[in-house]
């Protein structure tokens, strides 16, 4: 091989890399985090914006069982009900007022 081969074949591999990392989601992205909004509407959604985080919010698992729960002080608290015995939460049991983003 001469050096112009070895030069694509290093871009190729680059690219290939950085279009890998950009498709990779994040760590946390399995789960969902429940406030309310400034309108006072329950909100679920991927990510707590900053003024909805200092009144609290929960952290759900994908399956809608509440894993944690953050007071508007910021300390956490996990549920205490074991993931066995946790009651199954589905979409269709979220209140209607909710704007699932």
């Amino acid at each position: 091989m001469n050096g112009r081969q070895i030069r694509k074949m290093r871009t190729a591999a680059g690219t290939a890399l950085g279009l890998w990392l950009l498709a990779a989601p994040p760590a946390d992205a399995a789960n969902l985090y429940r406030y309310h909004n400034a309108q006072g509407v329950l909100v679920i959604d991927h990510t707590v914006p900053a003024n909805a985080a200092q009144n609290g919010y929960e952290i759900l698992a994908p399956d809608g069982r509440v894993l944690e729960t953050v007071a508007p002080g910021g300390d956490k608290t996990r549920s205490e009900q074991s993931p066995k015995s946790a009651p199954a939460r589905t979409w269709e049991t979220v209140p209607k007022s909710t704007t699932i983003c």
